[in-house]
């Protein structure tokens, strides 16, 4: 496999249709989904951890998180691991068998 920068959801196997409901449903998770998200954030990268749930809960982007809290790494690395997270999502709904049409 590619580096993660370089790593597309494609890649992963996941449709742009798939990836669209990922993020629709990050984007309208409740506390509890919420929690699976942080989680996920924290085991892809602990560093970036909290840019990444903000990123995937908010829709916030890269150039508007860096303005309060500077990212350590560039953009296309940051949406490496915001492609990571959404696999590591997609594969533990996938496995508890939810469902995330909202």
């Amino acid at each position: 496999m590619a580096a993660v920068r370089n790593t597309y959801m494609s890649d992963y196997g996941i449709s742009c249709e798939e990836t669209q409901k990922l993020v629709s449903f990050c984007r309208n998770a409740d506390e509890k989904e919420k929690e699976i998200i942080k989680k996920i954030s924290e085991s892809v990268y602990p560093e970036i951890a909290e840019q990444l749930f903000l990123n995937l809960t908010t829709g916030i982007g890269y150039d508007n998180l860096c303005k309060n809290d500077p990212i350590r790494m560039q953009r296309k690395d940051f949406q490496g691991y915001r492609r990571k997270a959404l696999k590591k999502l997609y594969d533990f709904i996938n496995k508890e068998g939810a469902v995330y049409d909202k």
